[in-house]
């Protein structure tokens, strides 16, 4: 018997690596001889600089950045050959920011990662952006690589949710400088444009701390911002711009980059379909399962490249809200209890997790 492990987090109670290590144990023992290959991955959100660096062989950097309070913090980035893996969410993640709220915090810390990396002759800058607690458009990541943005009385300041309405004109020469001969490639599973009702502040701003007031602040600059921005020829509005609070404009508009899917990036770099070939089952899961989960998140995309092997999928979840369960998938297990509060649902979800894939593959082995 042969098994694939490909899990995402389940925010909040259990990280992939988790996952890997609790679910071995049953299948161990009801499979003595299982050849288990185990591979954490995410989306570009949490971890993903762990895994990533992990995949590609290479090892964490440890170094100090401005986090989204703009108080300095302990950070890592990933390193190998002439690659850097940057998070978001490593120095302006919501998790760890101290006041959540968009309309304050900064990226101005992942600035500071991208000019670490280079000063290690690291020259292409993959960036994770999942987990952020801003919506700067990325202006304070721009800031710390040398953009100078000034207001209407012509005084230079970085820029947050609140004030980028204030800019008025912006100097590309000290940047230009600073990013040239680099490459920058975001790995994102958002489509959210910049603007409007399914931008970044409508849809995003609420969870990182923005009330209603907020959302229409935040929203009115980020268009004034975007209209001051319009010069460098990239329309605000394209597929993933307003990832990160609108960091993903950031990186097309300012640094040339590009933006891909990171679960394919991931499934990619660990050679899913060689892994899978001979699977007999592939477990892989998440915290909440909804129909979101299937169009272009890391669930979603093990669906599609599972649909022509032989392998079982079978989807672990925290809560199950999906609508219709695709016919890729064999089974959704999901571990929480609902008649139970969440917080002790979330106390129990290793034990539940052991137990549930436990049940699980003992109906299997029974069935053969």
């Amino acid at each position: 018997m042969k098994f694939l492990l490909v899990p995402d987090s389940f925010k909040g109670s259990i990280s992939a690596k988790e996952f890997c290590d609790i679910v071995t144990e049953p299948i161990k023992e009801c499979y003595k001889n299982a050849e288990i290959l185990a591979y954490p991955i995410s989306d570009g959100g949490e971890n993903s600089v762990e895994y990533l660096s992990g995949l590609l062989k290479g090892r964490l950097m440890p170094c100090k950045a401005t986090d989204s309070n703009f108080i300095l913090k302990n950070v890592t980035f990933g390193v190998t050959d002439d690659i850097a893996i940057i998070s978001v969410a490593s120095s302006a993640g919501l998790a760890d920011a101290m006041i959540k709220n968009p309309l304050y915090t900064t990226t101005y810390g992942v600035g500071e990662q991208i000019k670490m990396a280079k000063t290690l002759g690291k020259m292409h800058i993959y960036l994770c952006l999942g987990g952020s607690s801003t919506n700067d458009a990325g202006a304070g990541m721009l800031s710390a690589l040398g953009v100078k943005f000034y207001d209407q009385d012509g005084n230079s300041f970085i820029p947050t949710g609140a004030t980028l309405g204030k800019v008025k004109t912006f100097d590309l020469e000290e940047f230009n400088k600073n990013i040239k001969g680099m490459r920058f490639t975001a790995l994102c599973d958002v489509t959210n444009p910049l603007l409007g009702k399914n931008g970044s502040s409508y849809v995003y701003a609420r969870q990182k701390g923005a009330s209603d007031k907020d959302i229409e602040i935040l929203e009115e600059n980020m268009q004034k911002y975007a209209a001051i921005t319009s010069t460098l020829g990239v329309d605000s509005n394209f597929s993933g711009s307003g990832s990160a609070g609108g960091m993903g404009y950031a990186i097309k508009a300012f640094l040339r980059g590009e933006i891909k899917s990171g679960i394919d990036f991931f499934l990619d770099s660990m050679d899913f379909l060689a892994k899978a070939k001979n699977a007999n089952y592939i477990f892989t899961g998440e915290g909440r399962l909804d129909d979101t989960s299937i169009m272009g998140k890391a669930i979603g995309g093990i669906m599609e490249r599972s649909k022509e092997l032989k392998a079982k999928l079978v989807v672990f979840c925290g809560q199950n809200a999906l609508t219709t369960i695709p016919n890729a998938i064999y089974k959704v297990i999901q571990i929480s209890d609902d008649n139970i509060p969440l917080a002790q649902n979330l106390a129990t979800a290793l034990t539940r997790l052991k137990e549930k894939s436990l049940h699980f593959l003992l109906e299997e082995r029974n069935k053969q």
